[in-house]
């Protein structure tokens, strides 16, 4: 997935920019404990190479029971601050699904950002190792708990190889992998930004795509210009269709409404795959759609 130097020797991306964070920007001691979790805000945010911060993805937690001990300080302000925010969870496979999400939802405390939840999906070694078919059961699990629970637009992290070994593997690709946005990750090797666009997991559409993590946290003094301990800092940016205050502005009118066209492709992915897991076409899937679609008036 790597690309070689030369494609951006002279490359400046220039779509709308942002960062995630996590406990990883924390000042520790040798052996792991947290010292202190406060990022200097009003200096990341004054950061205007290689942009402006514009939104910022957190980590809340991970699987069933931790919670990461620098969310609940950057939630609250960056929500003062008036930053784009996405919360972050790590999901474990392997681990009970639905009790998941309620740990998420548990650990955002009614406030769901500006963007919808995120579900980081970049774990499969060792007490991770799972069967693809059995990863895309528990994750579509996952996702229509996290959904229930929150009735709002969901955000997929992951990338195009990890997506395309470890969860779909030799099946057909979900169709409901386009009932989510997306946010890709594909970095160049010299961590300089990466052009983009990023690789698609099979089945799932350009459109869907968001955000693009351009570079990966490893470039020593990165982090402390933007107020940090660490001295790497994930780059990402804004690639939807629409511009991101649009997004947004569409996100906020969901937060009382449910997303009806994101629910109907949900409803059409889970038919679709019935029907292929079962062997066979009880009914033409087009006209079905067509039926379905009319019913819903889309």
């Amino acid at each position: 997935m790597d690309q070689k130097r030369s494609l951006v020797t002279d490359m400046t991306r220039t779509e709308e920019f942002g960062i995630d964070v996590s406990g990883n920007q924390a000042l520790r001691t040798p052996d792991g404990k947290v010292v202190l979790n406060h990022i200097n805000w009003d200096q990341a945010l004054a950061q205007t190479s290689p942009g402006k911060v514009r939104f910022v993805a957190m980590r809340a937690g991970i699987s069933w029971g931790y919670v990461d001990p620098t969310f609940a300080y950057n939630w609250a302000a960056l929500r003062k601050r008036g930053v784009f925010r996405a919360a972050y969870h790590v999901f474990y496979p392997n681990e009970d699904p639905v009790r998941q999400a309620e740990h998420f939802v548990n650990v955002m405390g009614g406030d769901f950002g500006e963007f919808g939840p995120v579900a980081d999906i970049e774990l499969h070694a060792g007490a991770h190792a799972c069967p693809p078919k059995r990863y895309m059961e528990r994750l579509k699990v996952y996702l229509d708990a996290l959904y229930g629970l929150t009735r709002r637009r969901l955000v997929i992290y992951s990338r195009a190889s990890f997506m395309d070994t470890f969860v779909t593997g030799s099946q057909a690709p979900a169709a409901w992998y386009n009932g989510f946005d997306w946010w890709l990750a594909h970095y160049l090797r010299n961590q300089d930004e990466h052009p983009g666009p990023p690789a698609l997991p099979r089945g799932v559409d350009r459109s869907r795509v968001i955000l693009h993590q351009t570079s990966e946290n490893k470039v020593k003094g990165r982090g402390q210009k933007y107020g940090m301990w660490s001295d790497g800092i994930d780059y990402n940016r804004w690639i939807g269709v629409m511009g991101l205050n649009d997004y947004m502005c569409e996100a906020s009118e969901d937060e009382s409404a449910v997303d009806e066209e994101s629910e109907v492709r949900l409803l059409y992915g889970d038919l679709e795959d019935w029907c292929s897991q079962m062997g066979r076409r009880l009914i033409d899937l087009e006209v079905l759609r067509d039926r379905f679609g009319a019913l819903m008036g889309l």
